[in-house]
């Protein structure tokens, strides 16, 4: 019987190591899902906060060229009717004309003949 109880002891002790072993690694692997699950928490606030921010600069540049829409609309209304209104203008040769018309009826004072 003394050579079973030393298998026996044997036998257990060598369970008790390896339970052991097992439970430290066990261990190990807890911690280690324990700080990717923190991580990912993390990762995870962050990208909440990136995704508010960018919803935020989207919504904005998203009315600033609604803004810009409508002023290239209303440049783009000007412009035609400017364009309807050039034909309108005097042209050169007319202003031309004017000026002879207005130096041939206006008389020359009579310090600038002398």
């Amino acid at each position: 019987m003394p050579v079973q109880d030393q298998r026996f002891n044997f036998v257990i002790q060598e369970l008790t190591r390896r339970t052991e072993d097992i439970a430290k690694r066990l261990r190990s692997v807890e911690q280690r899902l324990d700080t990717l699950e923190e991580r990912f928490s993390v990762i995870e606030e962050l990208d909440i906060e990136r995704k508010k921010n960018n919803d935020e600069r989207f919504s904005s540049v998203d009315e600033r060229l609604g803004k810009l829409n409508d002023d290239i609309l209303k440049l783009n209304m000007l412009t035609e009717k400017i364009s309807k209104q050039t034909d309108k203008f005097a042209r050169k040769s007319e202003i031309k004309e004017i000026e002879t018309a207005i130096g041939i009826l206006r008389p020359t004072p009579v310090e600038q003949i002398v």
